[in-house]
């Protein structure tokens, strides 16, 4: 990635081997300098060799599409539409390219921004989760100050002094201020806070894990501070109507005892009634059970009875209303046709029984 974002001369200075990066050019997909009358091992060694030189193109040209798709998508389209192609986009210009025509477009911070950087580095620590993340974040400002004016670039002993009131004003880490106030005149630099806090967060959550997931770093992330009602513009009055007053809760008791011996004694005596209590309202519990279990045995048995007295009972679609037949074998009915357990007489077929048929009877002939 250096090699294709740096120049050549930065990219020397940054390689500790000190060469330049190399060019590529894409490869053919054989080697045409190989003789036709070569060895076969000499052909074979030819031949890797050029396979290699096709892995590593591959290999350059994917990671410049994906430096170059990754400041595409980064950067603003503004800033490099001049390089833009109506036809090819720019899937012509390489990422060197790029960034050298950001770097001469973009005025970058200014003095004002600086300003502004230090100012915001003071609220850092709301936003963020943990010392380490803390750290990153001043130092990141730090990094950005330095490109934008080197002469008043931000100095390690700024970020002390602002990670120190931050720590302090937010009361996160006691201990750990505690420790730090103890040092002598001569430790208190950039690199032991970073040390002393990362130190110290790590045993704080210990702390957070014991309590359930509390106390945690950033005041974003929890209540803190004196409540500051906001302030809001005079609207004119008007008469609110009286809502109503919810009942107090019930006081709860405080033991009376003149000693500590008699408060014991009366906790203990709170504590024999509460389980009393609940042995009543067990057996209480327990009866209502057993009367449920007897009222259930005698539906039961009702149950049974009326399904035994509805066996007993016969009769069929031509049985006179409020006539019972003893049960007996079906025979087939003259007048009906069918097979019924009523008498030939008692059929509602027969003009004699028609003052006994039911309501809604239709013939079956």
């Amino acid at each position: 990635l250096m090699g294709l974002l740096f120049s050549d001369d930065e990219y020397k200075v940054r390689n500790t081997n000190g060469v330049i990066f190399p060019s590529y050019d894409r490869p053919a997909i054989y080697d045409k300098n190989i003789e036709t009358d070569v060895t076969f091992s000499v052909r074979a060694k030819a031949e890797a060799i050029h396979k290699a030189k096709i892995e590593d193109w591959k290999t350059y040209d994917c990671a410049r599409r994906e430096v170059r798709s990754f400041i595409i998508a980064t950067v603003e389209d503004t800033w490099i539409r001049e390089l833009q192609d109506p036809i090819t986009g720019y899937s012509n210009q390489p990422p060197r390219a790029i960034l050298n025509h950001l770097w001469a477009s973009c005025s970058g911070l200014s003095h004002l921004d600086t300003l502004a950087l230090r100012d915001s580095m003071r609220t850092m620590h709301v936003d963020v989760q943990g010392i380490p993340e803390y750290i990153n974040a001043l130092e990141d400002a730090q990094k950005r100050s330095k490109r934008a004016d080197p002469e008043n670039a931000i100095t390690d002993h700024f970020l002390m002094v602002i990670a120190i009131a931050a720590m302090l004003g937010s009361q996160r880490l006691p201990r750990a201020d505690w420790k730090w106030q103890d040092l002598p005149k001569a430790e208190k630099m950039w690199a032991k806070w970073k040390k002393l806090y990362k130190e110290e967060e790590a045993l704080e959550r210990v702390h957070v894990l014991a309590t359930n997931g509390q106390d945690q770093f950033g005041a974003a992330h929890c209540a803190t501070g004196k409540y500051v009602p906001p302030i809001l513009p005079i609207q004119p009055f008007v008469s609110p109507v009286p809502a109503p007053v919810p009942a107090p809760p019930a006081p709860i008791p405080v033991p009376t005892g003149s000693t500590q011996g008699e408060q014991l004694d009366e906790y203990f005596d709170a504590l024999a009634a509460a389980a009393t209590t609940d042995q009543s309202i067990l057996a209480e519990l327990v009866a209502a059970n057993a009367r449920l279990t007897k009222a259930n045995e005698i539906l039961t048995k009702t149950n049974e009875s009326l399904v035994a007295k509805l066996a007993t009972r016969s009769g069929g679609r031509h049985t006179p209303a409020g006539r019972n037949n003893p049960p007996g074998p079906k025979k087939l009915c003259p007048h009906c046709k069918k097979m019924v357990v009523h008498a030939p007489d008692d059929c509602f077929e027969l003009d004699k029984n028609k003052d006994r048929r039911p309501r809604g009877w239709v013939t079956g002939l």
